[in-house]
């Protein structure tokens, strides 16, 4: 058993009046707990890996060369490509949240997830997080966590870009009435021609460039 992240500074400290013997007292608060920082940070992993599920999908064909990528034409034109790669690791998430989906569902009263969907069950598996924080593989759910997070980050964005979501709605007018289509940022990086801008997934016209992006953002505090 390891409570907390490999690299935790509060992880295997004593308290004051420990005499050293045990395993490390900080930085649980009772025997497999979790500090609040490691804590935190399952369902940040998991949260960014739900967000980036459908960039990440993206990257599993395309027309075009590729570094990751295998032709499977057989032909030395360029066709439709599979990144293995990819593929690879998309199985890699899959094993690993079904597994601990099936932890908390033998092992507490939340039950099995209803939708087998990979971003599914990690979804799941952030609404059972306070289960997992207390559980004797506490620590290793964390590390697991980070580093799926950190191959998926750069699987999916292998240009440096990055599409973040943004927990307001489109503010644009269609025929008198608000979108109220869900947003999202595509942080690009800044050598990239394309430059970074917010978009609305229902109408694809509404964007909104950097340069206007102070102005979005006073104009929905207003609608708060």
């Amino acid at each position: 058993m390891t409570p907390c992240i490999r690299g935790c500074k509060l992880r295997d400290q004593h308290l004051v009046s420990c005499l050293g013997e045990c395993r490390g007292c900080l930085p649980r608060h009772a025997e497999n707990v979790l500090c609040e920082v490691c804590e935190r940070r399952l369902p940040e992993n998991l949260n960014h890996i739900i967000e980036a599920w459908e960039d990440l999908h993206k990257q599993v064909a395309r027309s075009g060369s590729y570094a990751l990528k295998d032709r499977v034409t057989g032909t030395p034109q360029v066709g439709l490509v599979l990144n293995d790669h990819v593929m690879d690791l998309m199985t890699e998430v899959r094993d690993w949240a079904l597994f601990v989906a099936r932890v908390i569902a033998d092992e507490s009263p939340a039950g099995y997830p209803v939708n087998p969907k990979t971003d599914s069950m990690l979804s799941f598996i952030v609404k059972n997080v306070g289960f997992l924080s207390v559980h004797e593989l506490a620590g290793e759910f964390v590390d697991d966590s980070a580093r799926l997070w950190a191959k998926v980050e750069k699987s999916a964005y292998p240009s440096g870009s990055r599409r973040m979501k943004i927990e307001a709605t489109c503010s644009e007018t269609v025929n008198g009435e608000i979108c109220g289509g869900p947003l999202f940022a595509m942080i690009r990086a800044s050598d990239d021609r394309t430059s970074s801008a917010i978009y609305c997934k229902k109408n694809k016209e509404h964007k909104v460039e950097t340069s206007a992006w102070i102005e979005l953002g006073k104009k929905l505090r207003g609608m708060v």
